[in-house]
């Protein structure tokens, strides 16, 4: 179409894209092969679901933003599934240990 109305071609897609939010791979990875376009990922954490913020065996206390707004959607099972999976790897590797550690010392105030 951009050929046929002289307008610049795409150059890339933002597409929304996680562990749990993978219909991309399905519906629009083989149009972007097909037509030499990029991809920037949006949402790769699933609006914070795969933070690890959110426990399986956490209580539901109605305040979060997920509690009232779940965007982009998530099936909750596969999200918590997906966490477990991640968890013992971001300890065995100290990622988490390292992270927390740096977070911790860049907001604490100066003595």
């Amino acid at each position: 179409m951009s050929n046929q109305f002289n307008l610049a071609r795409f150059a890339s897609l933002q597409g929304y894209y996680s562990l749990v939010g993978r219909g991309l791979e399905r519906d629009l990875a083989p149009m972007l092969d097909s037509e030499g376009l990029g991809l920037m990922v949006w949402s790769p954490l699933a609006g914070g679901f795969l933070s690890g913020k959110y426990r399986r065996e956490g209580k539901e206390n109605g305040i979060g933003r997920r509690d009232t707004f779940d965007f982009p959607p998530v099936d909750k099972v596969q999200g918590y599934d997906v966490n477990d999976a991640m968890a013992p790897i971001a300890m065995a590797t100290s990622v988490f240990n390292r992270s927390s550690r740096r977070a911790t010392r860049a907001t604490r105030a100066p003595s």
